[in-house]
């Protein structure tokens, strides 16, 4: 139901956005763009048999030589705690493809890539990395250069007691698009 109220408003905001781009027109822009912006979501993951929900804070870069392609850098961190109680760090860095179309109000598009997860307890010089990939959707309704975001995650990878491990995330930003 959020999400429905959610998409709704961005395509009701979208029809009063600046008409400097009109959204039903096919993008022309020939020029490289560069986007920014943070993001923040929720992270389901399952390792094994259990089931983890944390929450995501990042940013996200991106450079598109053409409108409807292009390549983004994310980082994020979850500030998450254990079933110990302590608040160990994970980050995660990616480099994902995207493709992406201009439909009548909204940009909808695709993204596969893939990246690391870093693990680091609160006392410790250790660190575990673990290597993952993944894929998705985006929505996003831009008004004239920021554009509201929403994104939808797949991701697996290796899991280190064997088998493989699978998260989806759920995150909602703002980029910011520089230049022109």
């Amino acid at each position: 139901m959020r999400l429905a109220v959610f998409v709704t408003a961005l395509l009701v905001l979208s029809e009063s956005a600046s008409a400097d781009e009109p959204m039903s027109q096919p993008a022309t822009s020939q020029r490289t763009q560069v986007e920014i912006g943070p993001f923040a979501g929720l992270q389901r993951y399952k390792v094994g048999d259990r089931v983890i929900s944390d929450r995501i804070v990042g940013l996200r870069a991106g450079v598109f030589p053409r409108d409807f392609v292009g390549v983004e850098v994310e980082v994020d961190i979850m500030p998450g705690e254990s079933e110990d109680g302590s608040s160990p760090r994970m980050a995660s860095y990616a480099v994902q493809a995207v493709g992406r179309v201009r439909v009548p109000h909204v940009v909808l598009g695709g993204v596969a890539g893939g990246g690391v997860h870093s693990l680091a307890a609160p006392d410790s010089i250790f660190r575990e990395s673990d290597s993952f990939l993944h894929w998705g959707a985006t929505v996003s309704a831009p008004f004239g250069r920021v554009s509201l975001r929403l994104d939808f995650r797949h991701q697996i990878g290796p899991w280190a007691e064997g088998g493989t491990s699978q998260a989806v995330a759920v995150s909602a930003g703002l980029s910011l698009r520089l230049g022109d």
